[in-house]
């Protein structure tokens, strides 16, 4: 809906990350753990990043 298109703007990058972390056991399962680490950590900034976004 329009009136609640901004909620989405606003929260779309940190529920992606979110997500991403919550399929982490699968991703796990189906690529190198020494490959993924980087990008968990990559993820979890980013997720840290926008939680402090909207929390300001």
């Amino acid at each position: 809906k329009p009136e609640l298109a901004w909620l989405g703007s606003i929260t779309g990058p940190k529920r992606d990350a979110d997500v991403f972390l919550e399929d982490m056991d699968r991703y796990r399962r189906k690529l190198d753990e020494a490959g993924l680490d980087p990008l968990l950590e990559l993820i979890r900034g980013e997720q840290r990043r926008e939680h402090e976004s909207l929390v300001d």
